[in-house]
């Protein structure tokens, strides 16, 4: 039988369709208008992950990490950084090496001072912070509380008891107050042979770091400091204040030995985290012609008193635009010149190549400093190197040179260390001001990277830089110290009081003494992150650093497109 023809409105004759192939093109057409579950999930999902990959590689990714980085890390109960800056988490190690003077007769007669070096002598540190009170500018207030036990392993065969001979600081101290007075001179000449003090004493090593060491003319003020003329002399405080003598007499466990600090949390920015605002119930001063913002302030600055932070960004520190902050008194502005050069701030005076850009890395990268407590002043640190901790951390290490704290004329803003008019040798710092007024030198142990005439004016000085230099190595991502090894040796202006022509302002027990920068000892205190921090921070790097994030919000654009073609080609595509 043949197929039944059928004729259409323009007068075409073919043959005739069957209800199956009509019922066919019916459900085509109805599917071509129509999405399917199927097709709408591709599509859906498809766009959601595309768009998601999109933002997240656009800065949302970095933007979440930073708040979570931000709430980690202020200083703010149930915090993560709040527990480990209350109570130090990783272990501290302060160790003593002291000068015994070998000839102290000779000594006092003008013969060079030799020295032999002993130690070390190590105690276990701890710190907690106390009374803690905060405030609504963003900042807390803290007693810092310290104290030491003796280690008996890291000392080996030595004891607290051990014998040694060194100067007596307080005769040169009081002599040193009074020096350009020759009347109180020569009357302090007289009450020190009456009390038989002596240039020189037998004393031990735990008397002369925490428990004191009894001295008569401490033992005299003590008893007679209020009911004399003296309270109308300028005196060291610490003529008047203790009655022993000992370089952390009273200090262990003391909760206001260090005063008041006051430090900023973090809460307005992430660049103020640890900023010291007051230490010892001391204020930074601000310039009293500009007003700084926390966060200009903290970038217009670079020698502050905590963890260097990245200049800005949006400023162009060349030569001419650039204004130093002296580092120490940080209200005095002096504009650099168009000709200034930057060889001045790097390390050992290596200038850089004349194309090198002073981009916000590469000087931070140059120049870093540090208010330790112990000497109480700004101390520069210059890039060195980079290199790894103990931990396999990749770190920037920064280390003291002989720029760090002294005034040589090639530092700008040096001239700040100069107590009056008397500036200290090179790779020396005078503590005058924080050693309660004694003619107190700090310098690195040995006197490495100091003036070698310094080392030549004793014996027993050998500078070297694996036992002597000053590092700190720090994350170059976040700024977080993973290795210290901090040394730093008090050293004693000693001269002669020869008074006049006549004798007046004549010190006997200082006569004939020749001038010297005399060590009395060095302390290293060396810490590090245990391995448990170590891998948390290993970690911390690793979503830092890692590509991983991107690829996989890569992938996930990817993903999302393949979806979104996936679905419009089965929904288009004709079967």
């Amino acid at each position: 039988m043949g197929t039944k023809a059928g004729i259409d409105n323009h007068g075409y004759t073919g043959p005739e369709k069957t209800w199956e192939e009509t019922e066919h093109e019916t459900v085509k057409t109805k599917a071509k208008g129509k999405w399917t579950c199927c097709q709408i999930t591709l599509l859906v999902l498809g766009c959601l992950c595309a768009v998601v990959g999109i933002v997240m590689l656009a800065g949302a990714y970095q933007a979440i990490f930073d708040i979570i980085f931000q709430n980690q890390l202020q200083l703010v109960p149930g915090g993560r950084a709040f527990d480990m800056w209350r109570t130090t988490p990783v272990p501290l190690f302060l160790s003593f090496y002291f000068f015994n003077l070998t000839n102290p007769k000779e000594f006092e007669n003008g013969a060079v001072p030799l020295l032999e070096e002993i130690g070390p002598y190590c105690y276990r540190e701890y710190h907690e912070k106390q009374n803690l009170t905060f405030y609504p500018n963003y900042t807390v207030s803290f007693y810092q509380q310290r104290w030491w036990i003796w280690d008996q392993d890291k000392s080996g065969n030595r004891t607290q008891e051990d014998e040694l001979i060194i100067l007596n600081t307080v005769p040169v101290s009081a002599a040193w107050s009074v020096r350009n007075n020759n009347a109180l001179l020569s009357g302090l000449s007289a009450f020190l042979d009456q009390v038989d003090e002596q240039l020189t004493l037998t004393t031990t090593v735990g008397e002369l770091v925490f428990e004191g060491v009894e001295d008569p003319l401490l033992t005299w003020m003590a008893k007679n400091f209020n009911n004399t003329f003296l309270p109308n002399l300028d005196l060291p405080p610490g003529l008047t204040d203790y009655d022993k003598f000992g370089w952390f007499y009273k200090r262990n466990r003391s909760l206001t030995y260090d005063g008041l600090w006051n430090m900023y949390t973090g809460e307005d920015t992430l660049d103020n985290v640890g900023r010291l605002k007051s230490v010892g119930g001391k204020n930074t001063p601000l310039s009293p012609i500009q007003e700084y913002t926390p966060v200009s302030y903290t970038r217009i600055h670079p020698c502050l008193p905590h963890m260097n932070t990245p200049l800005s960004p949006t400023h162009e520190y060349t030569p001419a635009s650039y204004t130093r902050i002296h580092p120490c008194l940080l209200y005095k502005n002096t504009p650099l010149s168009p000709t200034h050069e930057y060889t001045r701030l790097l390390y050992k005076n290596t200038p850089l190549s004349p194309t090198q850009e002073y981009t916000p890395v590469s000087y931070t990268r140059i120049h870093l400093c540090l208010t330790p407590v112990r000497i109480e002043k700004t101390m520069k640190l210059f890039y060195e190197k980079e290199t790894r901790d103990p931990n396999d951390l990749p770190c920037y290490r920064y280390e003291g040179t002989n720029h760090s704290f002294s005034y040589d004329g090639i530092l700008d803003g040096d001239e700040c260390y100069c107590i009056g008019e008397t500036c200290a040798p090179v790779g020396t710092l005078n503590a005058e001001s924080c050693r309660m007024g004694a003619p107190a030198f700090i310098s690195f142990p040995h006197f490495y990277n100091a003036d070698p005439e310094l080392v030549a004016n004793v014996t027993g000085m050998a500078p070297d830089e694996e036992k002597h230099a000053f590092y700190i190595d720090l994350l170059p991502e976040t700024g977080t110290p993973v290795s210290v090894a901090a040394r730093m040796q008090i050293n004693m202006h000693v001269r002669p009081y020869t008074g006049n022509k006549l004798g007046f302002g004549r010190v006997r027990l200082l006569a004939k003494v020749s001038e010297v920068i005399l060590p009395v000892l060095w302390f290293e205190e060396v810490a590090g992150l245990p391995e448990d921090l170590a891998k948390e921070m290993n970690t911390l790097l690793f979503i830092m650093n890692s590509p991983t994030i991107t690829i996989i919000f890569s992938v996930m654009v990817g993903l999302g497109v393949i979806g979104v073609l996936i679905g419009l080609i089965r929904h288009y595509k004709v079967c």
